[in-house]
Protein backbone atom coordinates (compact mmCIF):
# COMPACT_ATOMS: atom_id res chain seq x y z
CA UNK A 1 0.00 0.00 0.00
CA UNK A 2 2.69 2.38 0.67
CA UNK A 3 4.28 1.73 -2.55
CA UNK A 4 1.11 2.66 -4.70
CA UNK A 5 0.59 5.65 -1.94
CA UNK A 6 3.96 6.77 -2.76
CA UNK A 7 3.27 6.65 -6.84
CA UNK A 8 -0.03 8.41 -6.54
CA UNK A 9 2.03 11.05 -4.58
CA UNK A 10 4.99 11.50 -6.40
CA UNK A 11 2.25 11.69 -9.97
CA UNK A 12 0.23 14.44 -8.47
CA UNK A 13 3.38 16.25 -7.70
CA UNK A 14 4.83 16.05 -11.45
CA UNK A 15 1.82 17.01 -12.35
CA UNK A 16 1.31 20.30 -10.40
CA UNK A 17 5.30 21.02 -11.01
CA UNK A 18 4.66 20.69 -14.78
CA UNK A 19 1.99 23.36 -14.39
CA UNK A 20 4.35 25.68 -13.29
CA UNK A 21 6.42 28.48 -14.87
CA UNK A 22 9.48 28.18 -12.55
CA UNK A 23 13.03 26.65 -12.86
CA UNK A 24 11.92 23.36 -10.60
CA UNK A 25 9.44 22.44 -13.22
CA UNK A 26 12.30 22.55 -15.84
CA UNK A 27 14.54 20.86 -13.62
CA UNK A 28 12.13 17.97 -12.77
CA UNK A 29 11.16 17.47 -16.47
CA UNK A 30 14.84 16.86 -17.23
CA UNK A 31 15.76 14.50 -14.32
CA UNK A 32 12.37 12.44 -15.41
CA UNK A 33 13.31 12.16 -19.10
CA UNK A 34 10.65 13.97 -19.94
CA UNK A 35 11.95 16.05 -22.09
CA UNK A 36 15.40 16.52 -23.75
CA UNK A 37 15.15 20.36 -24.78
CA UNK A 38 17.44 22.72 -23.96
CA UNK A 39 15.32 25.64 -24.55
CA UNK A 40 13.42 25.51 -21.14
CA UNK A 41 16.53 25.35 -18.77
CA UNK A 42 18.44 28.45 -21.56
CA UNK A 43 15.21 30.45 -21.11
CA UNK A 44 15.77 30.34 -17.39
CA UNK A 45 19.47 31.01 -17.02
CA UNK A 46 18.92 33.92 -19.20
CA UNK A 47 16.14 35.36 -17.00
CA UNK A 48 17.79 34.88 -14.07
CA UNK A 49 21.09 36.53 -15.09
CA UNK A 50 18.92 39.24 -16.58
CA UNK A 51 18.26 40.16 -12.90
CA UNK A 52 21.93 40.16 -11.89
CA UNK A 53 23.10 43.84 -10.59
CA UNK A 54 26.01 45.38 -12.39
CA UNK A 55 28.10 44.69 -9.50
CA UNK A 56 27.83 40.61 -9.98
CA UNK A 57 25.93 39.80 -6.82
CA UNK A 58 21.36 39.67 -6.96
CA UNK A 59 19.91 41.58 -4.78
CA UNK A 60 23.41 42.65 -3.13
CA UNK A 61 22.69 39.83 -0.68
CA UNK A 62 25.06 36.69 0.14
CA UNK A 63 21.96 34.69 0.34
CA UNK A 64 19.76 35.78 -2.74
CA UNK A 65 23.78 35.48 -4.61
CA UNK A 66 24.22 31.93 -3.83
CA UNK A 67 20.53 30.99 -4.85
CA UNK A 68 20.61 32.42 -8.26
CA UNK A 69 24.12 30.63 -8.56
CA UNK A 70 22.78 27.40 -7.27
CA UNK A 71 19.52 27.45 -9.43
CA UNK A 72 21.46 28.24 -12.61
CA UNK A 73 23.81 25.62 -11.85
CA UNK A 74 20.66 22.90 -11.44
CA UNK A 75 19.52 24.16 -14.82
CA UNK A 76 22.66 23.35 -16.47
CA UNK A 77 23.18 20.21 -15.34
CA UNK A 78 19.88 18.76 -15.38
CA UNK A 79 19.36 20.16 -19.27
CA UNK A 80 23.05 19.03 -19.96
CA UNK A 81 23.91 22.95 -20.79
CA UNK A 82 27.56 23.79 -21.68
CA UNK A 83 28.06 27.19 -22.27
CA UNK A 84 28.68 29.27 -19.11
CA UNK A 85 27.75 32.80 -19.25
CA UNK A 86 30.32 35.13 -18.09
CA UNK A 87 27.97 36.81 -15.31
CA UNK A 88 29.04 33.55 -13.55
CA UNK A 89 32.67 34.07 -12.89
CA UNK A 90 31.60 38.21 -12.36
CA UNK A 91 29.00 36.40 -9.60
CA UNK A 92 31.93 34.39 -8.36
CA UNK A 93 34.00 37.09 -7.80
CA UNK A 94 31.42 39.25 -6.02
CA UNK A 95 30.73 35.93 -3.75
CA UNK A 96 34.82 35.66 -3.43
CA UNK A 97 34.81 39.25 -2.16
CA UNK A 98 32.57 39.07 0.53
CA UNK A 99 35.00 35.68 2.08
CA UNK A 100 36.70 36.49 5.00
CA UNK A 101 35.54 40.16 4.69
CA UNK A 102 34.11 42.03 7.82
CA UNK A 103 30.91 40.34 9.87
CA UNK A 104 31.72 36.71 9.26
CA UNK A 105 30.32 34.52 12.15
CA UNK A 106 33.69 33.54 13.01
CA UNK A 107 34.36 37.47 13.85
CA UNK A 108 34.58 37.69 17.87
CA UNK A 109 37.25 36.17 20.06
CA UNK A 110 35.19 35.69 23.69
CA UNK A 111 36.64 33.04 26.12
CA UNK A 112 34.31 30.48 25.48
CA UNK A 113 34.89 30.90 21.74
CA UNK A 114 38.33 30.75 21.60
CA UNK A 115 38.81 27.34 24.19
CA UNK A 116 36.01 25.56 21.55
CA UNK A 117 38.06 26.70 18.66
CA UNK A 118 35.23 29.03 17.34
CA UNK A 119 36.67 32.08 16.44
CA UNK A 120 38.87 33.93 14.07
CA UNK A 121 42.22 32.72 15.79
CA UNK A 122 41.23 29.04 14.34
CA UNK A 123 38.79 29.26 11.37
CA UNK A 124 38.68 31.58 8.21
CA UNK A 125 37.54 31.31 4.83
CA UNK A 126 33.87 32.36 6.54
CA UNK A 127 31.60 34.29 4.25
CA UNK A 128 29.92 37.88 5.22
CA UNK A 129 26.50 39.06 4.52
CA UNK A 130 27.27 41.99 5.90
CA UNK A 131 29.32 44.16 7.90
CA UNK A 132 29.40 43.47 11.75
CA UNK A 133 27.68 46.53 13.61
CA UNK A 134 23.90 45.96 11.21
CA UNK A 135 22.10 43.25 12.62
CA UNK A 136 21.29 40.64 9.89
CA UNK A 137 17.34 40.69 10.76
CA UNK A 138 15.95 38.33 8.09
CA UNK A 139 17.32 35.54 5.74
CA UNK A 140 15.44 32.70 3.98
CA UNK A 141 16.89 29.33 2.38
CA UNK A 142 15.79 28.69 -1.21
CA UNK A 143 12.97 25.70 0.59
CA UNK A 144 11.40 28.37 2.72
CA UNK A 145 13.02 28.11 5.73
CA UNK A 146 13.48 31.00 7.64
CA UNK A 147 16.81 31.57 9.67
CA UNK A 148 16.64 32.46 12.97
CA UNK A 149 18.45 35.69 13.44
CA UNK A 150 21.51 37.44 12.97
CA UNK A 151 23.78 34.19 13.97
CA UNK A 152 22.49 31.82 12.23
CA UNK A 153 22.33 34.43 9.26
CA UNK A 154 26.11 34.84 9.19
CA UNK A 155 26.43 30.95 9.82
CA UNK A 156 23.91 29.14 7.75
CA UNK A 157 24.36 31.84 4.84
CA UNK A 158 27.79 31.43 4.92
CA UNK A 159 27.63 27.61 4.43
CA UNK A 160 25.30 28.11 1.41
CA UNK A 161 27.89 30.46 0.00
CA UNK A 162 30.19 28.08 0.24
CA UNK A 163 28.16 24.80 -1.61
CA UNK A 164 27.58 27.23 -4.07
CA UNK A 165 31.89 27.30 -4.66
CA UNK A 166 31.85 23.84 -4.51
CA UNK A 167 28.91 23.36 -6.46
CA UNK A 168 30.74 26.01 -9.32
CA UNK A 169 33.91 23.68 -8.52
CA UNK A 170 35.54 27.45 -7.74
CA UNK A 171 37.53 26.04 -4.52
CA UNK A 172 40.58 27.77 -3.05
CA UNK A 173 42.27 27.49 -0.04
CA UNK A 174 40.06 29.51 1.27
CA UNK A 175 36.81 27.21 0.68
CA UNK A 176 39.16 24.90 2.12
CA UNK A 177 39.78 26.64 5.78
CA UNK A 178 36.30 27.01 5.75
CA UNK A 179 35.16 23.55 5.21
CA UNK A 180 37.59 22.57 7.95
CA UNK A 181 35.83 25.17 9.84
CA UNK A 182 32.22 23.87 9.41
CA UNK A 183 33.76 20.38 10.06
CA UNK A 184 35.07 21.90 13.58
CA UNK A 185 31.68 22.94 14.37
CA UNK A 186 29.59 19.60 13.41
CA UNK A 187 32.04 17.61 14.50
CA UNK A 188 31.57 18.87 17.80
CA UNK A 189 27.32 20.15 17.52
CA UNK A 190 26.25 17.26 20.13
CA UNK A 191 28.89 18.48 23.12
CA UNK A 192 27.96 22.18 22.27
CA UNK A 193 25.61 24.10 19.70
CA UNK A 194 27.13 27.29 19.49
CA UNK A 195 24.60 30.11 21.07
CA UNK A 196 22.36 31.35 18.37
CA UNK A 197 22.59 28.46 15.92
CA UNK A 198 19.37 25.58 15.31
CA UNK A 199 19.36 22.56 13.64
CA UNK A 200 18.60 24.53 10.34
CA UNK A 201 22.59 25.81 10.21
CA UNK A 202 23.61 22.23 11.66
CA UNK A 203 21.45 20.90 8.08
CA UNK A 204 23.30 24.03 5.78
CA UNK A 205 26.97 22.72 7.44
CA UNK A 206 26.21 19.30 6.78
CA UNK A 207 25.08 19.89 3.58
CA UNK A 208 27.82 21.72 2.51
CA UNK A 209 30.43 19.33 3.99
CA UNK A 210 28.35 16.46 1.82
CA UNK A 211 29.61 17.74 -1.56
CA UNK A 212 33.27 18.03 -0.17
CA UNK A 213 36.17 15.43 -1.90
CA UNK A 214 37.56 15.01 1.77
CA UNK A 215 36.63 12.36 3.80
CA UNK A 216 36.89 13.72 7.02
CA UNK A 217 34.18 16.31 5.78
CA UNK A 218 32.28 13.29 4.79
CA UNK A 219 32.46 11.93 7.89
CA UNK A 220 32.04 15.05 9.78
CA UNK A 221 28.68 15.16 7.68
CA UNK A 222 27.51 11.95 8.85
CA UNK A 223 27.85 12.71 12.09
CA UNK A 224 25.66 15.48 12.29
CA UNK A 225 22.96 13.86 10.16
CA UNK A 226 23.79 10.90 13.17
CA UNK A 227 22.52 13.97 15.27
CA UNK A 228 19.28 14.90 12.54
CA UNK A 229 17.93 11.33 12.11
CA UNK A 230 17.84 10.65 15.81
CA UNK A 231 15.46 13.86 16.39
CA UNK A 232 12.72 12.40 13.58
CA UNK A 233 9.63 11.87 14.40
CA UNK A 234 7.61 8.79 13.94
CA UNK A 235 5.43 10.60 11.45
CA UNK A 236 8.26 11.93 9.41
CA UNK A 237 8.60 15.14 10.87
CA UNK A 238 11.29 17.05 13.17
CA UNK A 239 11.42 18.20 16.47
CA UNK A 240 13.41 20.83 15.71
CA UNK A 241 14.19 21.20 11.82
CA UNK A 242 12.24 22.47 9.02
CA UNK A 243 11.42 18.99 7.03
CA UNK A 244 12.02 19.89 3.44
CA UNK A 245 15.02 21.09 4.17
CA UNK A 246 15.82 18.24 6.06
CA UNK A 247 14.70 16.41 3.42
CA UNK A 248 16.88 17.74 1.15
CA UNK A 249 20.34 17.48 2.74
CA UNK A 250 19.13 13.94 3.34
CA UNK A 251 18.47 13.29 -0.55
CA UNK A 252 22.38 14.64 -1.07
CA UNK A 253 23.65 11.90 1.47
CA UNK A 254 21.85 9.23 -0.48
CA UNK A 255 23.52 10.52 -3.82
CA UNK A 256 26.88 11.04 -2.08
CA UNK A 257 26.69 7.54 -0.31
CA UNK A 258 27.38 8.76 2.77
CA UNK A 259 25.66 6.29 5.65
CA UNK A 260 23.12 5.61 2.69
CA UNK A 261 20.75 3.31 4.84
CA UNK A 262 20.36 5.40 7.43
CA UNK A 263 19.36 8.52 4.79
CA UNK A 264 16.97 6.09 3.00
CA UNK A 265 15.37 5.80 6.23
CA UNK A 266 14.66 9.25 6.75
CA UNK A 267 13.53 9.46 3.46
CA UNK A 268 11.25 7.01 3.66
CA UNK A 269 9.74 8.66 7.42
CA UNK A 270 9.71 11.68 5.39
CA UNK A 271 7.84 10.42 2.84
CA UNK A 272 5.24 9.54 5.01
CA UNK A 273 4.72 13.21 5.97
CA UNK A 274 4.89 14.81 2.37
CA UNK A 275 2.06 12.22 1.67
CA UNK A 276 0.12 12.81 4.58
CA UNK A 277 0.48 17.00 4.18
CA UNK A 278 0.29 17.07 0.70
CA UNK A 279 -2.90 19.28 -0.77
CA UNK A 280 -5.42 18.31 -3.44
CA UNK A 281 -3.68 19.78 -6.32
CA UNK A 282 -0.27 18.16 -6.05
CA UNK A 283 1.68 20.83 -3.71
CA UNK A 284 2.17 21.79 -0.55
CA UNK A 285 1.22 25.19 -0.62
CA UNK A 286 2.11 28.40 -3.04
CA UNK A 287 5.15 29.69 -0.80
CA UNK A 288 7.87 28.25 -2.18
CA UNK A 289 5.82 26.02 -4.03
CA UNK A 290 8.07 25.01 -7.22
CA UNK A 291 10.95 24.03 -4.73
CA UNK A 292 9.17 22.52 -2.18
CA UNK A 293 7.97 20.14 -4.40
CA UNK A 294 10.98 19.41 -6.56
CA UNK A 295 12.27 18.53 -3.02
CA UNK A 296 9.33 16.43 -2.31
CA UNK A 297 9.37 14.80 -5.89
CA UNK A 298 13.09 13.89 -5.73
CA UNK A 299 12.57 12.37 -1.90
CA UNK A 300 9.81 10.00 -3.71
CA UNK A 301 11.86 8.87 -6.42
CA UNK A 302 14.72 8.33 -4.39
CA UNK A 303 13.17 5.99 -1.98
CA UNK A 304 12.32 2.65 -2.89
CA UNK A 305 8.67 1.62 -1.03
CA UNK A 306 9.43 -2.27 -1.00
CA UNK A 307 12.68 -2.30 0.53
CA UNK A 308 13.11 0.81 2.81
Amino acid sequence: MMAESVQRALTACQAWLAEQDAPEAIIAAHEAGITSSSDGARRWVRGIIQDQGHAGSWGNGLLDTAAALLTIQELRLAAGLVERDPAINVALDWLRGRQNASGTWTEGCTPERHERGLCHHFMAGFFSPGPPDVPCEEGWLRGGLRLAGDPEIRFAGSAVALRCMLLWDAAGSDVMLHLAGLRRVVSGWTDHVPPGLTTGSLLAAAHALLLSPDLDDRAAADAGLRVVAGRQRGDGSWVDADAFQALEVFGTAVDAGVAADRSRRALWHGARLLIASQQADGSWGRAYGPRRALIAWRTFRRIDPERD
